[in-house]
């Protein structure tokens, strides 16, 4: 599963998430990234993907949370990150942790180069309510019994002010269903 504020490609086929910031949060599914062919014989990790219309990708997680006791991995990726690379790190996590839940990827618009700190870090910021609102719908789902954050270096600057939003608005003291927190590298 995914979560992204990148603005999608549409002009070719296969459609692309952009290091651009989109006008709204879009959710969708998707594979491990792979190596293919693009023009000109060269060869791009590309990760195969599909938006789905935000109920049906509720109905698609609770399907999934529900075989799996209630049990969701969310993972927050960092600075100099493109889709296909955060793509190919959640589904690396949920190989070799072995989580028997469905894993969700957030994707804020990274620019994905050594040099574009300051403008990841300004996109970051600019998607701090994007995440907020929707950790906190995920957190509010009767059916989600247990979250486990994973983010790494600048997705904690998301994460941290989110957990927060979340026990503060949430609806009783005990209602936080957020686990475990790990932050890589913050």
């Amino acid at each position: 599963f995914f979560v992204t504020s990148r603005l999608p490609d549409c002009r070719s086929d296969p459609i692309r998430l952009l290091n651009y910031r989109a006008d709204r949060v879009r959710h969708g599914r998707f594979a491990a990234p792979r190596e293919m062919e693009i023009e000109g014989g060269r060869k791009a990790l590309r990760t195969p993907m599909a938006f789905q219309q935000e109920g049906d990708w509720w109905q698609a997680l609770q399907a999934e949370t529900d075989r799996r006791q209630g049990r969701v991995l969310l993972y927050v990726h960092g600075y100099r990150e493109t889709f296909e690379t955060t793509s190919k790190d959640t589904a690396q996590i949920a190989r070799m942790t072995g989580f028997d839940g469905p894993v969700i990827e957030y994707s804020w618009p990274s620019q994905g180069e050594v040099l574009g700190y300051a403008v990841d870090e300004t996109n970051m910021y600019h998607d701090v309510r994007n995440f907020r609102l929707f950790l906190k719908a995920l957190a509010e789902r009767p059916w989600v019994k247990e979250i486990v954050v994973v983010s790494h270096s600048l997705g904690a600057r998301l994460v941290i002010p989110a957990i927060a939003y979340v026990d503060r608005t949430a609806p009783s003291a005990d209602s936080s269903n957020i686990s475990n927190i790990i932050l890589a590298s913050p």
